[in-house]
């Protein structure tokens, strides 16, 4: 989700008064997970003032519902972490097979993931900026559900 500066800090006690915002120095509102020291200045000719602080952007947090068999799953976080096997760690044992669908592949389109840790036809996809827009399908033996935390990808 993007930074909204104006939206995380209190609004002036007067109202109307220009304030400008600087995160780690920088006038850019960041976008990215991570801590920010946050500075307010009050920019007016009859009103001076600063106020300090800290913006904290959280990863975002998408939870897919799973049932027993197969599931159509995408999501719309960019993963923390890419590797596949750390993006499936939370569900360890839980599933024995993750496909997915490369359309920019010229062969082997479809990649295959077991829980044995092998790789089969290329890339997984998940490693790229744009695996938010992609499907997988993953074959799932008990009921339960995949948390993935990252990167909102409308960021």
């Amino acid at each position: 989700m993007m930074a909204h500066p104006s939206r995380r800090l209190p609004p002036p006690v007067q109202a109307g008064l220009t304030v400008s915002f600087t995160y780690d120095g920088s006038a850019t509102a960041p976008i990215n997970i991570g801590s920010y020291a946050v500075t307010a200045t009050v920019t007016d000719l009859n009103y001076t003032g600063t106020a300090n602080g800290t913006l904290v952007i959280l990863p975002a947090t998408h939870s897919i519902p799973l049932t027993v068999g197969w599931n159509l799953v995408s999501f719309n976080v960019h993963p923390t972490n890419t590797d596949i096997a750390t993006v499936l760690s939370s569900i360890d044992g839980n599933y024995d097979l993750v496909y997915a669908w490369d359309a920019t592949s010229s062969s082997n389109n479809w990649l295959m993931y077991d829980d044995s840790r092998r790789y089969f036809g290329g890339n997984w996809p998940c490693s790229s900026n744009n695996q938010h827009q992609l499907i997988y399908q993953c074959r799932w033996l008990e009921p339960g559900g995949l948390p993935i935390r990252g990167k909102s990808s409308t960021a």
